[in-house]
């Protein structure tokens, strides 16, 4: 094996290692196999969901006669979903990462220490790839012809999120780039990155919807055809890997790898020119001017440490655009519902007893469902990271500590609630009691989600970390966090849906009443806490 190669292994199992937390499990005395086993068993659960659906969604295809859609589907959801979340976690997995002074430092040039971030990124996306397409593969099984099409489709596999991780890294370098340029450099960045996510939301949305003469084709083969359109359009590479398959064409499965290696080498190349620049534009502080003592300003203990809590979440681009995007995505659900109106989905449903009150009821949940997917108190504890020391010994109440973080999620989640509920009432011409009630709902649920989202982060917490990805996005912690809110919005809205008959101001003020009482039970046992337990 060469040095290069060595070098660049060496970097991969290191960043592996510390991602997975393997490290701490070879260590004696250290680490709680608990932790592990029941993070495990979350990561299995929303697999299981996951590949289920994706599975009966392949199965189904066959059945109506649309096998050749299979290919297309498995390779368009695997690439659509690792673009939107490689693209969320990039700007902690390739840029600001909190050991780049160390390893530049090493002798090893900048080619290896771009490429061994992306495998990274790669690898961890290649497990979800293999995943979707090893499942509607499996699917696949009766309608292949002749063992071609299964290389081909192992070679998809193979190949399957390199294209997507490479155009995801793409844009979140672009972003990095023009946003290093301005002195503010984090805040625009976090803008910038915010507006490309609603982007990719948007573009997914409009690409992806069918108009009414599409819906209504006179044929299976028809509709085979209009989806065929639509998916390719979405994610154009579909349709190489498509002929490939169903067609055992080798020229399309060589345009389909040729573009996806040197998608790579051309961005791997052009990134290594200017990765030093971006990483100093992103990490430098600019002064225009000498500083001078100004008038100083005091604040209470729970003001200062909310005003320091608030700096963090802010100036963090990571944290910001995983933990508070469900924020933005609830309002941007509810503005559309507003300004394009429900027509477009009762329309189909015209004639249907019920309807109406049946899909106004599932909209006006949206926000309850949302929103506590935000949870940025979740992650605040572990994201102190060396810097547990410091609120440790403080002079300040571990209460206060509490309630800073849990005052942070209640600061973006309230304000999205009222805009929510107030698109959705104006929208939908919700009843004045109605109105109240899901507004008192969505609040609760965010009081909710703050609370418990400190409880929980104190259960699974991780203060050993190299960049704060590992933390907002691969923890145990994060992930009760963000699955329990949604597990609980949908648990809410199926109630509410399934108990028409009753008024909704009564269902939902009693699901209201139910998590204030919660909410008090969980602050009542965050009361019982009287020090900060380490992992470990």
């Amino acid at each position: 094996m060469s040095k290069a190669m060595r070098q660049l292994w060496l970097l991969i199992r290191v960043q592996v290692m510390n991602a997975l937390r393997l490290d701490g499990l070879r260590r004696s005395g250290t680490g709680k196999p608990g932790r592990f086993v029941l993070m495990g068993i979350l990561y299995a659960f929303v697999a299981v969901m996951l590949l289920g659906y994706c599975y009966m969604l392949a199965m189904g295809l066959g059945v109506l006669g649309l096998a050749r859609l299979i290919p297309l589907y498995a390779l368009t959801i695997s690439g659509l979903v690792t673009i939107f979340f490689t693209f969320l976690k990039a700007n902690g997995s390739l840029f600001g990462c909190r050991d780049h002074e160390l390893i530049t430092a090493l002798p090893v040039p900048t080619w290896t220490v771009i490429t061994s971030r992306f495998a990274v990124l790669y690898l961890f996306n290649f497990v979800f790839s293999l995943g979707v397409m090893g499942v509607m593969g499996a699917a696949y099984i009766p309608y292949a012809a002749g063992p071609l099409p299964w290389i081909f489709w192992v070679g998809g596999i193979l190949l399957g999120s390199l294209i997507p991780t490479t155009v995801a890294s793409i844009a979140a370098a672009l972003v990095a780039a023009v946003s290093s340029r301005f002195r503010y450099s984090n805040a625009v960045y976090i803008l910038l990155t915010l507006v490309m996510v609603m982007g990719i939301l948007v573009f997914s949305f409009r690409l992806g919807g069918m108009d009414e003469s599409q819906l209504n084709a006179g044929t299976i083969a028809a509709l085979g055809d209009q989806l065929a359109l639509v998916l390719t359009r979405l994610y154009p590479p579909a349709a190489w890997f498509g002929a490939a398959v169903c067609e055992s064409d080798a020229a399309a499965f060589g345009a389909f790898a040729g573009s996806s290696i040197l998608l790579y080498l051309v961005f791997a190349a052009v990134l290594s020119v200017f990765y030093q620049k971006i990483q100093d534009g992103l990490t430098a502080r600019r002064t225009t001017r000498a500083y001078k003592m100004g008038r100083l300003k005091g604040r209470s203990a729970l003001g200062a440490l909310y005003h320091k809590e608030w700096k963090s979440f802010t100036s963090s681009a990571v944290y910001v655009t995983n933990m508070g995007v469900g924020v933005l995505m609830s309002v941007a659900a509810a503005a559309a519902v507003c300004f394009l109106g429900p027509d477009s989905i009762m329309g189909s449903l015209e004639g249907l007893a019920g309807a109406e009150a049946y899909i106004g009821r599932i909209l006006l949940y949206l926000p309850v469902v949302i929103l506590p997917m935000s949870n940025t108190a979740c992650v605040s504890l572990s994201l102190e990271g060396r810097q547990l020391w410091i609120i440790q010994s403080a002079p300040v109440a571990l209460r206060d500590i509490f309630l800073s973080k849990i005052l942070v999620n209640m600061t973006i989640g309230l304000p999205g609630a009222a805009l929510s509920c107030l698109f959705l009432f104006i929208g939908l011409g919700t009843e004045p009691a109605d109105a109240a009630a899901i507004f008192l709902l969505s609040a609760s649920a965010v009081c909710l989600t703050s609370v418990s989202g400190v409880w929980i982060n104190l259960k699974f917490p991780r203060y050993q970390w190299e960049n704060q990805t590992q933390i907002v996005k691969q923890s145990a912690a994060s992930m009760c966090g963000i699955l329990g809110g949604l597990a609980g919005g949908i648990i809410l809205a199926f109630v509410g849906v399934r108990l028409s008959a009753v008024p909704l101001w009564m269902i939902a003020g009693g699901e209201c009443l139910a998590l204030v009482l919660l909410t008090l039970l969980i602050w009542t046992l965050l009361g019982r806490v009287k020090r900060l337990e380490t992992e470990g």
